[in-house]
């Protein structure tokens, strides 16, 4: 889009950390290993450190497009009467605010997870000149916090992008 009109269209503004890392020439013939149902569920249920990150070590991963669920990273819960209210602020309750339900509460350590095994993930593809990309709204509080401006300091680029 031109930068005028990608301007107008915020409301459905995305960021993405990018890190070029290095492109093989295999890399168009290149398949998915995993549907990105199963990628969730593995992400969420039994640890995708323990089976991604020996395939990028060994060289077995051409590019990683990573994201997660903004349940609970969202400006968008506010304090109104009209929808959920916030689960974190931008300040000290960035990792979860206090006095929350036991349901919201599990959406915050959820949240957590996933930020830091995204997080290391991106660290690591770093290291080894992976590409990637890490996909999450604009304006998610997770931008707010250490490890993503972590990966911005190790060279990952910040892009806003538009899905309209």
């Amino acid at each position: 889009l031109p930068p005028s009109r990608a301007r107008r269209s915020s409301s459905s503004s995305q960021g993405a950390l990018v890190s070029l890392g290095r492109l093989p020439s295999t890399a168009s013939t290149a398949k998915p290993a995993t549907s990105s149902t199963a990628l969730l569920q593995m992400y969420s249920h039994s640890g995708i450190e323990k089976r991604l990150l020996p395939d990028m070590r060994r060289g077995r991963v051409l590019f990683i497009w990573m994201g997660f669920p903004c349940t609970s990273w969202s400006m968008a819960r506010r304090l109104t009467h009209s929808g959920p209210g916030p689960l974190r602020d931008g300040g000290a309750g960035l990792r979860g605010l206090p006095n929350l339900s036991e349901r919201d509460e599990a959406k915050v350590a959820l949240g957590n997870r996933l930020l830091r095994v995204t997080a290391s993930m991106a660290k690591e593809a770093i290291r080894l000149r992976i590409p990637f990309a890490l996909e999450d709204p604009k304006y998610s509080r997770a931008w707010l916090t250490e490890p993503l401006k972590y990966l911005v300091r190790r060279g990952a680029d910040f892009y806003e992008t538009h899905y309209c």
